[in-house]
């Protein structure tokens, strides 16, 4: 059986007073990241700027996984509740994608 990579979306709601802490926070966790994330964005919605996500591709499910155990409560969970918030956790598979072709020379 193929191995799919997934995806996670991180979600909520932070009042502006608390935007930095969570900025801070993904910004720090560039050093810490598991060899298991493909690749991670911190997003704020445009039509309610208080709606923030963290969307993060990992390499596959089981590698999701084997992060999640390194610690009790997962780093992008924790960056929320810094800001006092819980977040809504989501979690896709990856079934296919589509890239920007790469520049010929």
């Amino acid at each position: 059986m193929e191995k799919h990579p997934v995806m996670t979306i991180l979600e909520a709601h932070i009042v502006p007073d608390n935007w930095e802490i969570l900025e801070r926070g993904y910004q720090a966790a560039k050093h810490e990241r598991s060899s298991h994330l493909v690749e991670s964005y911190l997003v704020q919605s445009t039509s309610d700027p208080n709606l923030w996500r963290i969307i993060t591709i990992w390499d596959s499910h089981e590698g999701l996984e084997e992060t999640r155990r390194e610690s009790e409560t997962p780093r992008g969970v924790q960056m929320f509740q810094a800001t006092g918030e819980e977040p809504q956790l989501e979690l896709f598979e990856i079934i296919n994608r589509i890239e920007r072709p790469a520049p010929q020379p």
